[in-house]
């Protein structure tokens, strides 16, 4: 990707913006455990003699002593290539609303708006690549580089007739119903690499028939009795509906005190320290193993929901 698209402006905008304290780049997270996230600090050179790499003097100048760099002073380090690269600009922005940095969904969303009310101006955008427990990931692209449509990656549940779909944009999976629409369901939202559980499917169900805030149990029943009707007579497969629905969806869960990969929400916000001794390094403990979306009994299952055509 060629360098100097994004103007000089735009970047003067996000470095402000992403400097200051309630939207500060690295998030709930201290400094030097973002760029560790992202970088190898311990390859990349210190620009303090006293120090081998660029996560000692990272620490040194930012946690020890945090009035020794700007804010700011990640945008303009030349190891790290943000000033004069495109591409790396726009692989740490999208990173600064990731559910690993920020757990406060309207400042992710509020931190989304602001980067793509600038960067439309030189053609790029932030959008939704992914999701982890209902948190979105993003990723950049260039305006236009594709057809924007909803997603329609499960289209399932036809009572009678099944729907007749042509493909207009095979690169962003746009579909287009021909005929029979109304007979099927169809699932819009983006697709985690763990497929779709029972309790996301039942958290769009909920929006989708305005069930929000019924009893879960409702809930997930309400959604099996539809799918349970587009099987038909075929027995074979309300056996395997059955099945799954004595297994997995007996008690409708999600996660509560728990956050994204297992961690769990207890980190908030300090105020950061500004010309005075910090306290020792924080060091992020490993994530803890995923959460199980359903259980059964207190057995922790994850099998996914796949749905298909019928």
């Amino acid at each position: 990707m060629s360098a100097g698209r994004i103007t000089h402006v735009t970047r003067r905008l996000v470095e402000g913006f992403a400097a200051m304290p309630t939207t500060h780049w690295s998030g709930d997270l201290n400094e030097p455990d973002f760029l560790a996230w992202l970088y190898p600090l311990e390859k990349l050179p210190s620009t303090d003699r006293r120090y081998d790499t660029a996560g000692r003097d990272n620490f040194q100048h930012r946690v020890l002593n945090p009035c020794d760099w700007p804010d700011d002073w990640i945008f303009t380090a030349e190891r790290f290539g943000l000033a004069d690269n495109d591409e790396a600009l726009l692989a740490f922005l999208v990173e600064m609303p990731h559910p690993e940095v920020r757990t406060n969904l309207a400042e992710v969303e509020q931190l989304r708006d602001f980067l793509n009310k600038v960067l439309i101006h030189d053609g790029y955008e932030i959008v939704q690549a992914d999701a982890i427990s209902g948190a979105p990931i993003f990723d950049y692209r260039l305006i236009g580089s594709g057809v924007r449509g909803s997603m329609k990656n499960l289209i399932f549940a036809a009572l009678g007739p099944k729907p007749e779909i042509v493909l207009d944009d095979a690169v962003n999976n746009d579909l287009h119903f021909v005929r029979n629409a109304e007979n099927c369901l169809v699932y819009d939202r983006p697709l985690g690499a763990h497929g779709l559980t029972w309790a996301e499917l039942t958290d769009w169900w909920a929006d989708r028939q305005g069930m929000t805030g019924e009893p879960d149990r409702d809930i997930s029943r309400s959604p099996y009795r539809r799918l349970y009707q587009s099987l038909g007579d075929n027995d074979a497969e309300r056996r395997i509906l059955r099945t799954y629905a004595e297994r997995y969806v007996r008690r409708r869960s999600r996660p509560s005190s728990e956050g994204v990969r297992g961690v769990p929400l207890r980190r908030r916000r300090t105020r950061r320290r500004r010309c005075r001794t910090a306290p020792a390094q924080r060091v992020l403990r490993p994530p803890a193993p995923a959460v199980p979306l359903m259980t059964d009994g207190g057995t922790e299952d994850r099998m996914p929901f796949n749905g298909a055509v019928r």
